[in-house]
């Protein structure tokens, strides 16, 4: 994620690195019905330490969340995966990021050695990070995935997953994010393919839009002792002490990441924007601003779409 100068000035990275609670989604205050989704009760505790090999993580990934179970549409399988990933991806402060840490270039990184890294502590990722992992996840099983960048640099960036499926009969492009463990449907539930997305906010029916809320847990977020200045309140409040301290001081929560805790102290700001832009105050229109992402057709696309050519 990324925030605009203005709120850089006044809380530099701050908010970048997730208010952290254990409140629900984010309901009535722009987002349509929210639910949380059918599927495995729990994600089992990670491998902590272990390093994993991509055929190794596939059969991991596959039996924890029962992939293998007779009856599951595509639909159904993509969002186990990523309620899977948004456990076992590391959040982690500037200073801990993994690209930061040590040389790792995800984009020449098997997704068993992305994995690996995260099992091992040995750094965490913002959002781009996050998406790019779930999207090699994606990959693993055999399914076309890419990311996307969207926002407004002036306000607040956000990159998410976009994965292919096919739901009854039909090729659809759904969102899928990892950061906050969401996906978006439509109002019964169904996939929503990313594209109607975008026609439905610019009909603005974002009321049509149902926000999909995965399981609530806890997961790691690795906070560097440069950065231990930044607004986590919610973090300190809810997981006084850390699980543990790691090389170079840096120390390991558990925590619980939301949507409505990261946006709320931007919301203000976030609202002013579209609505000079002229829409409704929700920050779901941000999606309305695609920027860049892996599969250039999708993003023309989209630009075209969405008039931001």
């Amino acid at each position: 994620m990324m925030i605009g100068a203005t709120w850089l000035r006044r809380a530099l990275l701050g908010v970048l690195l997730l208010l952290v609670a254990s409140s629900l989604s984010w309901r009535g205050g722009g987002w349509g019905a929210s639910a949380a989704e059918p599927g495995p009760r729990a994600v089992p505790a990670r491998p902590t330490g272990r390093a994993v090999s991509r055929e190794a993580l596939k059969e991991l990934v596959a039996r924890e969340m029962s992939l293998q179970a007779p009856g599951l549409t595509e639909w159904e399988v993509v969002n186990r995966i990523r309620d899977w990933g948004y456990a076992n991806i590391d959040l982690a402060t500037a200073h801990a990021l993994l690209d930061r840490v040590e040389p790792f270039d995800f984009l020449q990184k098997d997704v068993g050695e992305i994995f690996t890294a995260f099992f091992q502590d040995r750094g965490g990722v913002w959002c781009g990070g996050a998406a790019y992992a779930l999207a090699e996840l994606y990959r693993l099983f055999g399914y076309r995935a890419s990311i996307i960048d969207f926002g407004h640099p002036d306000v607040l960036t956000h990159v998410v997953t976009l994965v292919r499926i096919t739901h009854r009969g039909k090729r659809e492009t759904v969102v899928q994010d990892p950061t906050f463990n969401i996906a978006y449907a439509k109002r019964d539930g169904s996939p929503l393919d990313y594209f109607d997305l975008l026609r439905l906010l610019l009909r603005r029916q974002h009321q049509n839009v149902r926000m999909l809320q995965g399981q609530r847990r806890e997961k790691d977020l690795l906070v560097h002792p440069l950065d231990r200045g930044l607004p986590i309140p919610y973090l300190h409040r809810q997981n006084p002490r850390p699980l543990r301290v790691l090389p170079d001081g840096v120390k390991k929560y558990r925590a619980r990441v939301s949507l409505r805790d990261f946006e709320a102290p931007l919301r203000g700001e976030i609202r002013a924007f579209l609505r000079k832009e002229g829409h409704p105050a929700h920050s779901l229109y941000l999606y309305l601003y695609p920027i860049k992402g892996t599969d250039p057709a999708i993003v023309e696309a989209a630009r075209r779409l969405t008039g931001q050519e």
